[in-house]
C-alpha cells in the first residue's frame, strides 16, 4: 500500500502572515531532487523517509508542528488559557521547584513566597482560585489545610481595606437641585437609580427601559440579571422631582434606536442612538464629586453609590436583613461592615450608653403672656417629640 503524506500550500503577504492549507498527497508521486532523478517505488523506505523529512522541514519554516500536534497543542493552550492566571502561576512556580505533590506545605511555602509582594486581600483571591482549580483538575482539596488558612489569617492583622467614598444625603441633594440639566440630566438619572436600587454599573449599564414601570407616583425598576443570580427590585418615589428627571431624560431617547438599553449617549441636551458604556457609567460619582468640588475626587469609584445607598440605609436604622435584601447580598459580614462605619448607629450607641435612651431630650422652656403669644410654632426633623404645656391663670 502506498504511503500517504501531508504537504501544505502557504501564501505570505506583505503582513508575513502565513495561511496553511494542508493537502494529503500520495507519496508515489514524490520524486528526488536533480534533473537526472527517477521515480522511486512506494513501498521503498526511503520515500518513506523523505516524504517525513520534506513535511518535517515544511513545519519547521512555518514554525509549526504537524498538524496532528498542532491541534492538540492548540487545544492545550485554549485549556491552559481558560484557567484563572492564579492557577497557572502556582503551576509555573512547582514546575520551577520541581514539586510533583501538591501537600499543605507545598502551599504554605507558595503563599509565603506572595505574601511579600501581595496584600492580604489579594493573597485570599488567589487561594479561592487555586482551591477551585484544584479540586476541578487535580482533585485535592487544600481547604482542610490548617496551617495554610492560619497563615493566610495573620497576614491581614492590621490591614484595612481601601474602600470607595461615599456621598452623603445633602450632598446628593445639593448636586441634583444645582446642577444644569443639559450638561448633567444623564448623569442625576444614572445617580438617582443607583442610589434608590444599590446598583452595581453593570447592572445600571443592562438596564433597559422594559425593566422600568411608570406607574404614575413611582417608579418599579426591576434588576433581572444581578451577580448573585437572585433578581431584585426596587422603587424610586417622587421625592425632590426625581420622577421628573427620569421622564424629561426618556422623553429624549430617540425613536429609532434599535436598542432597548435604558442609557444612551448625551449630550448639549441630545441623546444619540449610541448606548452608554460600563466605564462611563462608573465615572458618574467622581463627575458629581467634581463638580461639588469635594476632596480626593479619584477617591469617589464606581462602587461609591453602592456603598452610599447602604449607608443611608443604615443611618435610617434599619436591620441588617434589609440591608441585604436591599443590596442583594448574600454575606452578613457585608451589610455588618456598613452598619458599624455609621455615623448614625455610632451615635444610638452613644445614647444608650451615656444617657440611657436612643434619643437625646431637649428641655425648652419658653414663657408665653398674652401680649406676645405668637401666631404659629415650626418644628423641623422632629421625631418622637413630647409636648408638656402647663397653662397658668
Amino acid at each position: 500500500m502506498a504511503q500517504t503524506a501531508f504537504s501544505c500550500r502557504a501564501s505570505f503577504s506583505s503582513s508575513d502572515s502565513t495561511r496553511l492549507d494542508p493537502q494529503p498527497i500520495d507519496s508515489a508521486r514524490l520524486q528526488p531532487a536533480g534533473p537526472d532523478s527517477t521515480r522511486f517505488d512506494p513501498s521503498s523506505p526511503d520515500l518513506t523517509r523523505l516524504a517525513a523529512e520534506r513535511n518535517a522541514l515544511f513545519w519547521q519554516r512555518c514554525n509549526l508542528k504537524p498538524e496532528g500536534e498542532a491541534r492538540e497543542l492548540q487545544c492545550a493552550e485554549a485549556k491552559i488559557a481558560s484557567l484563572p492566571n492564579a492557577y497557572n502561576r502556582f503551576k509555573k512556580w512547582c514546575a520551577e521547584k520541581n514539586v510533583q505533590v501538591y501537600s499543605g506545605n507545598v502551599l504554605l511555602a507558595y503563599f509565603s513566597e506572595n505574601a511579600k509582594n501581595y496584600k492580604s486581600s489579594t493573597l485570599w483571591a488567589q487561594y479561592s482560585m487555586v482551591k477551585s482549580c484544584l479540586i476541578i483538575y487535580d482533585n485535592i482539596d487544600i481547604s482542610k489545610s490548617p496551617k495554610l488558612i492560619a497563615f493566610l489569617k495573620r497576614t491581614g492583622d492590621g490591614y484595612q481595606a481601601k474602600k470607595s467614598k461615599i456621598l452623603t444625603k445633602s450632598e446628593i441633594d445639593r448636586f441634583l437641585s444645582s446642577a444644569d440639566d443639559k450638561e448633567f440630566l444623564m448623569i442625576k438619572v444614572g445617580l438617582i437609580l443607583k442610589i434608590a436600587g444599590a446598583c452595581r454599573t453593570d447592572e445600571l449599564v443592562n438596564l433597559t427601559v422594559d425593566d422600568i414601570e411608570d406607574v404614575g407616583s413611582s417608579l418599579i425598576v426591576k434588576i433581572p440579571n444581578t451577580k448573585t443570580k437572585i433578581p431584585r427590585i426596587f422603587v424610586v418615589t417622587d421625592v425632590g422631582n426625581m420622577l421628573k428627571l427620569f421622564r424629561k431624560y426618556l422623553a429624549l431617547r430617540p425613536p429609532h434606536v434599535e436598542h432597548k438599553r435604558l442609557f444612551s449617549y448625551y449630550k448639549a441636551g441630545k441623546c444619540s442612538s449610541q448606548p452608554v458604556g460600563k466605564n462611563t457609567m462608573g465615572k458618574i460619582p467622581s463627575v458629581v464629586a467634581s463638580y461639588l468640588k469635594l476632596p480626593d475626587v479619584a477617591c469617589y469609584t464606581g462602587h461609591c453609590l453602592r456603598r452610599s445607598s447602604a449607608t443611608l440605609l443604615a443611618d435610617a436604622g434599619v436591620d441588617i436583613t434589609t440591608i441585604k435584601r436591599h443590596a442583594g447580598w448574600k454575606s452578613t459580614t457585608v451589610a455588618e461592615g456598613y452598619v458599624e462605619n455609621s455615623i448614625e448607629n455610632k451615635t444610638k450607641i452613644a445614647y444608650q450608653v451615656l444617657v440611657g435612651t436612643t434619643t437625646r431630650a431637649i428641655t425648652k422652656t419658653v414663657n408665653v403672656s398674652e401680649s406676645n403669644i405668637p401666631s404659629n410654632i415650626n418644628f423641623k426633623n422632629c421625631t418622637n417629640v413630647t409636648f408638656n404645656l402647663n397653662v397658668n391663670k
